[in-house]
């Protein structure tokens, strides 16, 4: 992170995924996922 973006003021969370967890209990639905990790054994 560059130092203009550690300058912005963020919440900090105990727990990662607190915040989630109030917004989403059962966790990221399809619609959240951003990509896909491909693993080849």
């Amino acid at each position: 992170m560059t130092a203009e973006g550690r300058a912005v003021p963020q919440p900090e969370y105990q727990e990662a995924l607190c915040w989630w967890k109030i917004d989403r209990p059962e966790g990221p639905g399809p619609e959240s996922t951003i990509g896909t990790i491909i693993v080849e054994a």
